[in-house]
């Protein structure tokens, strides 16, 4: 009997603490939390917000894929890099630095991440790592300001500009793979990519103020430029087309989106009304889907001076081939917007803790704050 009663108790004891495993505390945002469980086959996913302390959190990077974000944190030897999973809950500390992290860059290739750092008020350091934290790329460079631009087509290339306090700026060129960093001879502190030679940038005039400049594209190497459009307002590279807005002839404030493949032909076509300020025309927050030809971005409802526009934008998508466009919600901030590589969410808001879903249309936290 003594052999029964000992195994009656010890079954006894396995079902009670069965019955408790379901009370454990939930992941709070601190600690590596466990996968969840598989949604079932046809189910549509749900986000998992992650619960971060206020003064933890400092802003949501980018989409590391379509589902795991970047966050910046701070942690307990200095900022981190955070990876989550929207989906599962999983996290990972991917980088850590007792410098102060200012900022950083998910990759075009979205295996990279650029890590800037600000040690000293004039000089910073630029770290490049893959997704394990591995130092792939690091420099020390003298500067006030720092601006990056990073090869959509080749990831081991990278521009960085960095300003002195009176705004003098130099440009360079990292080669990851071959660790080199060497100067470059740029007529405009702020250009684009447009291939492994060659580099845009809009020629403004020294001596007056304009609201547009020719945009040009110039080699790398044998310096000879080639003009690409004339009276563009803003641009951008966005492989495999140039952005190009300029404003519509005869009449007033209306931005006329332009998307130029690499052959000089404009592929489509979009108009906005854009908001003006004292030197400069406003451009909504935008972004282009990484694995369609889609383009996302805010519209205003009028144009009018910024100081005075009180309605809220529109969240449009718009198809660079065909042309077509789809309303996907109103009632928006003019906020930055990152969209997931999918084409599934887009990350809003100056701290990206938003999430719009553009199927239904709905917008989600990413992050609460408690």
């Amino acid at each position: 009997m003594k052999k029964v009663n000992r195994l009656f108790f010890i079954l006894i004891c396995f079902f009670l603490l069965a019955s408790c495993s379901g009370n454990l505390p939930e992941n709070n945002g601190n600690e590596q939390s466990e996968s969840a469980e598989e949604q079932p086959v046809g189910q549509e996913k749900e986000i998992l917000p992650l619960i971060m302390k206020e003064d933890a959190f400092i802003k949501v990077i980018d989409w590391i894929d379509s589902e795991k974000i970047l966050i910046l944190s701070k942690g307990e030897n200095g900022n981190q890099l955070l990876q989550y999973n929207l989906f599962t809950g999983d996290q990972k500390v991917l980088y850590e630095d007792p410098e102060y992290i200012v900022d950083a860059q998910v990759g075009p290739d979205r295996n990279r991440i650029l890590v800037h750092t600000a040690p000293l008020t004039y000089s910073a350091a630029v770290t490049v790592i893959d997704l394990n934290g591995k130092v792939l790329f690091q420099e020390s460079i003298e500067s006030y300001e720092i601006a990056f631009e990073w090869n959509e087509d080749n990831a081991d290339l990278l521009f960085i500009t960095s300003f002195a306090e009176d705004w003098s700026f130099k440009t360079m060129l990292a080669d990851i793979s071959k660790d080199t960093l060497n100067e470059v001879a740029a007529p405009q502190p702020f250009i684009k990519w447009q291939n492994d030679n060659s580099f845009l940038y809009q020629d403004w005039p020294e001596e007056s103020i304009s609201l547009s400049a020719p945009l040009y594209s110039r080699n790398l190497y044998s310096e000879e430029s080639a003009l690409v459009q004339e009276g563009t307002i803003h641009f951008d590279s966005m492989t495999p087309y140039i952005l190009s807005v300029s404003l519509a002839e005869g009449t007033e404030g209306t931005g006329i989106y332009e998307f130029i493949t690499k052959d000089g032909t404009i592929s489509s076509s979009f108009s906005q009304p854009l908001l003006s300020s004292y030197s400069n025309w406003v451009i909504p927050y935008y972004d282009k889907i990484d694995t369609e030809a889609e383009f996302v971005s805010l519209s205003a409802v009028k144009s009018v001076p910024a100081d005075t526009y009180q309605d809220k934008f529109t969240l449009e998508r718009w198809n660079i081939k065909t042309g077509e466009r789809e309303e996907l919600m109103t009632g928006m901030e003019n906020q930055p917007l990152q969209c997931s590589p999918n084409g599934e969410y887009c990350l809003t808001g100056y701290e990206l803790k938003t999430a719009v879903d553009l199927s239904s249309k709905e917008a989600k936290d990413v992050i609460i704050l408690e």
